[in-house]
């Protein structure tokens, strides 16, 4: 099942994989787990998408 979500806490709390999405390219996708590694522990979903929101896009 594929769940699209604005809803960062509801997507930190059931989904099994995250997508981030920016500027219509994927920038992230793992797990919570896979997606916090290196990061403080308890680092929330949307810290981490703040933090990616804030770097450059790929070309």
């Amino acid at each position: 099942m594929i769940l699209t979500t604005h809803t960062l806490e509801v997507a930190e709390r059931i989904a099994q994989r995250i997508g981030i999405i920016r500027a219509g390219k994927l920038v992230a996708e793992g797990s919570m787990a896979e997606l916090s590694a290196g990061r403080a522990e308890g680092t929330t979903l949307e810290q981490l998408f703040l933090e990616l929101a804030q770097e450059d896009v790929p070309a």
